[in-house]
C-alpha cells in the first residue's frame, strides 16, 4: 500500500498542543491544515461558529497566535495529518460531517455552517462547496454554476476541500497512506463512497469558497515541500488510477 517513502509519515504520533476532546460537540467539524502563508485569519471567527475547529500545524508559523478547539503539531501533509490524528483521537471518525480544508481557502463562518446544514439535510457522504469564478482550480466543473439545485453529482471532489460524513471518512481513511500528496485520493474516495453508499459525491452550488493561490506544480511552495520529502504526486496519482482502474478526471454525472 504505502511505499517506503510514504510510510514514515503515516503512523507518527502527533503532538497535541492544546484542547480537550471531551469539550467538543461531535456533530460537525473543520480540520484545518495550517502553516506558513495561511489566510485563515482573514475569515475565521468564533462569532456564530457552531462547529468544532481542529487545527493541524505543519510548521511553527502560527503557534504564537493559537486557534482551534483542539490543535496538533506534526510534519507531513493534510492527509497524513488526518490519518495520524485519527489514531490518537478516534472520535474524529464519529463526527456527522467533517471538512478537510487547506489553509489557502477563503470561506466564511456562516458559509461553512450552511454547507454543514445542507450536508445534514441531504445526508451527504462526500461533498464540497463550489468555487468562485476567480478561484484557482484545475477542474472548471467545480466552479460555481448558477441554477436552482443545491447539489450536483460528480465522480470526485477537490482534495483541497473534501467534506466527509464520519462513515465515509472511516471508509476512506485506510487509503490515505497511498498518497502523501493527496493526488489520486479524490478519485479513489469518490469511487469508494459511490459504491459503498450508492451516492455520488456532490458539489454544493449554494455555497462558494475562493481558492486564493495559483496551482503551480513546478515551483509552488506545496509542491516544493512534497518533493523535498521524496514524493512525486504524479506517480502517486498514476499508481492509484492503475491499481483501481480509475480515470483521472472530474466529471459530471
Amino acid at each position: 500500500m504505502a511505499s517506503t517513502v510514504q510510510k514514515p509519515f503515516f503512523g507518527d504520533t502527533p503532538e497535541m498542543l492544546w484542547g480537550d476532546p471531551q469539550t467538543l460537540s461531535g456533530e460537525q467539524a473543520v480540520f484545518l491544515q495550517c502553516g506558513r502563508g495561511s489566510i485563515h485569519h482573514k475569515w475565521l471567527s468564533n462569532t456564530g461558529r457552531n462547529w468544532d475547529l481542529i487545527v493541524n500545524y505543519y510548521d511553527d508559523s502560527y503557534l504564537h497566535s493559537p486557534i482551534g478547539d483542539i490543535a496538533f503539531y506534526q510534519r507531513g501533509t493534510k492527509f497524513s495529518g488526518v490519518y495520524n490524528v485519527a489514531q490518537v483521537f478516534p472520535s474524529l471518525l464519529s463526527y456527522r460531517h467533517i471538512l478537510l480544508l487547506d489553509d489557502d481557502l477563503l470561506f466564511g463562518v456562516e458559509a461553512l455552517s450552511q454547507l454543514f446544514r445542507i450536508a445534514e439535510e441531504k445526508d451527504l457522504h462526500l461533498f464540497q462547496s463550489s468555487l468562485t469564478a476567480d478561484s484557482y482550480c484545475a477542474w472548471p466543473l467545480l466552479h460555481h454554476q448558477k441554477g436552482e439545485r443545491d447539489a450536483r453529482p460528480v465522480n470526485a471532489v477537490e482534495i483541497m476541500m473534501p467534506g466527509f460524513s464520519g462513515e465515509a471518512l472511516n471508509l476512506c481513511l485506510s487509503d490515505f497512506p497511498r498518497s502523501l500528496s493527496g493526488w489520486g485520493l479524490d478519485f479513489l474516495c469518490g469511487e469508494r463512497v459511490s459504491q459503498h453508499f450508492d451516492q455520488a459525491p456532490q458539489v454544493i452550488d449554494s455555497v462558494q469558497a475562493r481558492h486564493t493561490k495559483e496551482i503551480n506544480t513546478e515551483d509552488g511552495a506545496y509542491y516544493r515541500f512534497v518533493r523535498s520529502l521524496g514524493i512525486d504526486p504524479a506517480k502517486e496519482l498514476k499508481a492509484i488510477c492503475k491499481e483501481f482502474g480509475l480515470t483521472p478526471d472530474i466529471m459530471a454525472l
